[in-house]
């Protein structure tokens, strides 16, 4: 970080994040045996306030890093209140989707989204493609690893389907009483994690050469 203002931000941001964390870890018991809204009613007025913060912390502190790291990186005062906007509406996307399109089970929203993603990921590809092609070598192997954690991005997100949608049936709990598909659930979800953690991995690790690649490039 090259300023104050943007230093702050960012540690402002960590702060957010990692108090959510902790928050979840005391909240857990109460919300997994009260469920969300029991918990909210049933004790204090600080419960609604920690469940607010619960599901709101984490995404405004991603936000705050965000838009600290392009303050701290050249960023025009419009690239930032782009980000800034992007980071609140990020913040408030689960209200309006709530909102917009309910809470109901919608198969179709999920088909047209996984089909959209298919989608996009083949076109991603397409054009990384040509990217990869007009690289210098040193930037070629930076970006290798970015496509890395991509591929392991889409890979949890097809697995994720899995466990919502068939074989885990965890959008139908009715369904997963009878045919007791939770085994597969979970281990879909401990793969999805895997696949999570693997894609950020591998995009530091790309960003990370893409830095230590263009420092050199601009030395020779």
């Amino acid at each position: 970080m090259t300023n104050t203002s943007s230093r702050i931000l960012f540690y402002v941001g960590i702060i957010l994040m990692i108090s959510t964390v902790v928050l979840g870890e005391f909240i857990q018991d109460s919300v997994e045996t009260l469920g969300m809204k029991g918990y909210m009613e049933a004790g204090p007025e600080k419960n609604k306030f920690f469940m607010l913060f619960f599901s709101f912390g984490f995404p405004l502190g991603i936000g705050l890093v965000m838009v600290a790291s392009i303050m701290s990186g050249l960023g025009s005062k419009t690239t930032v209140r782009w980000f800034l906007a992007a980071a609140i509406a990020g913040v408030l996307l689960t209200l309006i989707i709530h909102g917009v399109l309910g809470t109901s089970h919608s198969p179709a929203y999920f088909g047209v989204g996984g089909v959209t993603i298919m989608v996009l990921i083949i076109l991603y590809a397409w054009y990384w493609s040509a990217y990869r092609a007009g690289l210098e070598d040193k930037l070629r192997r930076a970006s290798d690893f970015q496509a890395m954690g991509y591929l392991s991005f889409a890979l949890a997100a097809w697995n994720l389907c899995g466990v919502n949608s068939i074989p885990g049936l965890a959008m139908y709990p009715e369904k997963m009483l009878t045919l007791e598909p939770r085994f597969f659930a979970v281990a879909q979800l401990k793969a999805v994690m895997a696949f999570f953690v693997l894609g950020w991995l591998f995009t530091v690790i790309g960003i990370k050469q893409f830095v230590t690649a263009s420092k050199t490039i601009n030395h020779e």
